[in-house]
């Protein structure tokens, strides 16, 4: 996804959406949260999973190299917990070296304006910390809201700055 060249056929069906990054099936806390709150009718919810160490080089990619056996079961765990919720969900597969950046890049490249991520082991400032940094590198003009939702407790919101005004 971070670099494909027409993003426009999934755009068409998703705007506006909300992208979550999803990394593993036994951690989608934040995305039963999202989907409690979500109403369908107002906002489509984009699920992006990224195979992670991958290039993400985009053409030529085999699909093994996007989707393997690890994003698969992601994608079902997810797929049932948004059936469950009675919530539709749209799902995009992608890799790179960089998860946040490539989740980031989706959200770009689908002109989103909002992100949600469950709670790192990280912990939350650090996590925020490299999420701003990955957004800033990308270069992007316009702001998006990120959201970071931990198991339990309050969300931790920010508004990511275009990357023109940080550096200007």
């Amino acid at each position: 996804m971070s670099r494909a060249k027409s993003p426009s056929t999934i755009a068409r069906f998703v705007l506006p959406a909300t992208v979550v990054g999803i990394h593993d099936p036994d951690q989608l806390a934040h995305l039963a949260r999202l989907l409690e709150q979500n109403d369908p009718a107002r906002q489509d919810v984009v699920l992006v999973a990224v195979h992670a160490g991958a290039p993400g080089e985009g053409e030529g990619e085999d699909a093994e190299q996007i989707v393997g056996d690890w994003e698969t079961r992601v994608f079902t765990t997810a797929v049932a917990a948004a059936e469950d919720a009675g919530k539709p969900v749209a799902l995009v597969g992608t890799s790179g070296k960089r998860p946040y950046r490539v989740v980031l890049e989706a959200a770009s490249c689908l002109q989103l304006q909002r992100v949600v991520f469950g709670a790192s082991e990280l912990g939350i400032g650090r996590q925020a910390r490299q999420i701003r940094a990955d957004w800033h590198d990308i270069g992007e003009n316009r702001p998006v809201r990120l959201e970071i939702l931990p198991d339990d407790g309050p969300a931790t919101r920010i508004e990511l700055e275009p990357a023109v005004a940080a550096h200007g």
